[in-house]
């Protein structure tokens, strides 16, 4: 073992900057972070050759007081912590003592700095950490700041970096986040002496008109709620305003702009119901809480945190997520550019004029296109036996008498139901109270519904008000399965499928120990599971709308991460597998409904506060509004 040497400061400071100034996006947010610590409104942000060159930071802030200026490069040197007690209570952006010391170590800086309670500001230049001039000059309040030729004396490090325009996006990313993180602050931010971004300051909408521009605000939805100590405020990301990766998520936690996998999960658990298999969510979410609830002091770079309580903080963004986007309208909107968009809620299936369910005028009893039935008339006769016997089995399902309007309807169409149909009535088991109602004895209501007609065997066309609505079948099922399937799950009120020949399965010891640790949690899932000898467990029964799944690739998924159970939402565990129960089970498009089963289906999408996308983010219903056909056809220009 060789002799123990302490390093001087021309090294270790070097060690420490490869930690705290990783690229030139570092230096840009440690030294605009010390620009907001000292209370700035307006910052300015320069950059040349990628940041490698030069950046320049410019603020309004407090500034620092001449003694101060030589020795805030100093090692460990702060203004922001002064003992062990204020480690647990962290305010500010910076607090480690190590930004402007690591990059003044890499680089050549000038900085200029007044404070308003001198005439004149200090002047510093430091090149790879010496200290080479300290004057005292004529200044503006405020710090002025430039960093020239980043790593010009660690050449190992400088041939990591990625290319001027690689580390320039790098900044421009972190820069947007700053904006989205001080709305209240004006940024202005150029490159090559060219404007990027300039915020004016107002507030989160104006900073996020800044920096995703007009087309996505008018793409997302307020989130604004308080839990405790725990505020949360921004903007969620529409469902069909989806990504195609997180680079469009955003999480500030006390204004700080951090990354962290518990905030990530619980926003994509929240909006699983809503995408399609690939997309993310885009956000912007603002999370204030109680300083000494979270740890902040995890990495020097600072991007990350810890909570005292994870699960709490996963629940809270889960339930806040889930309730803003429930109370979000999913229509979707045919424009003029044929793009689709989401409009304001026009068309509800949940308003109370309608609450009782499907209701015509007296003027549209006759819909404008007849549904045909299928059923030929030499079949008459012995379909009429059978519609008899469907007709009580509806009856008892929706809670309708004989002398009920929708058993006369039923009776004049001489249809049947078809076979999907049909084999949901005999499985489903419908609220007590559910009942459908085709007319309302008031003339002119402007809620009532039209059905037009059907397209394809696949779309049913709805008029209402001003617009027409054009209704996926499959989709609109679907989604009213998925949800009956969850909320079975979620209230524990499963039924189960006994296996004619129980499942056995084996496991190792560490798994064996997990499912034995959470059996009761397995069981109100719906599985009638028990130990069966060593490293192995009986199934007996299990869910029955997941009949036919593959157990042993269902534990397999499960067992890949060990901590899967502790999800807040205990149907995250099999949300896939009702995704495919649901989808199996519904109409399909092309199955030729007849008008009772259209009827049925809208009834069920108003009376259960159905969501308008189905389980894998497909778009239940298009709006197409009578201003947009009449341009169409030149009506109107």
């Amino acid at each position: 073992m060789g002799k123990i040497n302490i390093l001087d400061s021309t090294i270790f400071n070097r060690i420490a900057a490869g930690e705290v100034v990783e690229r030139p996006a570092s230096v840009v947010k440690e030294l605009v972070e010390n620009s907001l610590d000292a209370g700035a409104t307006q910052v300015r942000i320069e950059v040349f050759g990628g940041g490698i060159q030069k950046i320049k930071i410019s603020d309004n802030g407090c500034g620092i007081e001449p003694d101060d200026v030589a020795t805030a490069f100093l090692p460990h040197a702060t203004s922001k912590i002064h003992n062990i007690d204020d480690l647990e209570q962290i305010g500010t952006l910076g607090f480690r003592g190590e930004a402007l010391a690591s990059i003044a170590s890499v680089s050549q800086v000038e900085l200029i700095s007044k404070t308003s309670a001198f005439d004149t500001g200090r002047k510093v230049k430091i090149e790879g950490g010496v200290l080479l001039e300290n004057t005292e000059v004529a200044s503006l309040q405020g710090t002025y700041i430039t960093v020239n030729n980043l790593f010009y004396n660690v050449p190992a490090r400088h041939k990591f970096l990625k290319s001027e325009k690689r580390e320039e996006s790098e900044i421009t990313n972190l820069v947007s986040r700053l904006i989205l993180a001080n709305p209240k602050i004006s940024f202005v931010y150029l490159v090559e002496n060219k404007e990027v971004y300039r915020s004016s300051g107002k507030n989160l909408e104006e900073a996020l008109f800044t920096v995703y521009g007009k087309s996505t605000l008018e793409s997302v939805i307020p989130l604004k709620e308080q839990v405790g100590a725990v505020s949360l405020y921004g903007y969620l990301g529409k469902p069909n305003f989806s990504k195609s990766n997180r680079t469009y998520q955003t999480l500030i936690i006390n204004g700080r702009y951090v990354v962290n996998s518990i905030v990530s999960a619980a926003c994509h658990g929240a909006y699983e119901n809503y995408l399609m298999k690939g997309k993310f969510p885009f956000f912007v979410i603002h999370m204030d809480l109680p300083y000494d609830k979270l740890d902040v002091n995890v990495h020097p770079n600072k991007l990350d945190v810890k909570f005292d309580n994870s699960q709490n903080i996963y629940g809270i963004i889960y339930n806040a997520i889930t309730k803003t986007l429930m109370n979000a309208n999913n229509i979707l909107n045919l424009n003029t550019e044929n793009k689709v968009v989401e409009p304001a809620n026009i068309f509800s299936f949940n308003n109370r004029e309608m609450a009782s369910g499907v209701s015509f005028s007296s003027e549209t009893k006759n819909t404008p296109v007849e549904l045909e039935s299928k059923v030929s008339e030499n079949e008459v006769q012995k379909e009429e036996e059978l519609v008899t016997k469907k007709q009580e089995l509806i009856s008892s399902l929706l809670n309708i008498n004989e002398d009920n309007i929708l058993s006369n309807t039923l009776k004049e169409n001489n249809s049947v139901l078809t076979s999907a149909f049909h084999r949901e009535f005999e499985s489903y088991s419908f609220k007590e109270n559910t009942q459908i109602k085709l007319f309302e004895e008031e003339k002119n209501d402007s809620s009532n519904i039209n059905i037009i007609g059907k397209v394809f065997n696949t779309f049913v066309m709805v008029e209402k008000g001003s617009s027409l609505f054009v209704i996926d079948q499959h989709a609109a099922h679907e989604r009213f399965l998925y949800d009956e399937f969850t909320e079975q799950i979620n209230k524990k009120e499963i039924i189960l499928q006994g296996l004619l020949v129980p499942h056995i399965l084996t496991v190792n010891h560490l798994e064996e120990a997990f499912i034995k640790e959470q059996l009761e949690h397995i069981i109100s899932l719906g599985f009638e599971i028990e130990p069966f000898g060593s490293l192995s467990f009986k199934i007996s029964s299990i869910p029955s709308v997941l009949s036919g799944m593959n157990l042993d690739l269902f534990f397999n998924e499960i067992l890949k991460d060990m901590t899967a159970l502790n999800k807040i939402k205990t149907s995250d565990l099999i949300i896939d597998k009702l995704k495919t129960a649901s989808c199996k089970a519904a109409v399909k498009g092309g199955d030729d409904l007849s008008k009772l089963e259209i009827i049925t289906l809208l009834n069920k999408m108003q009376q259960t506060n159905m969501i308008l996308l189905c389980p894998h983010g497909r778009p239940v219903v298009v709006e197409i509004s009578h201003k947009e056909m009449d341009k169409w056809f030149k009506r109107i220009v």
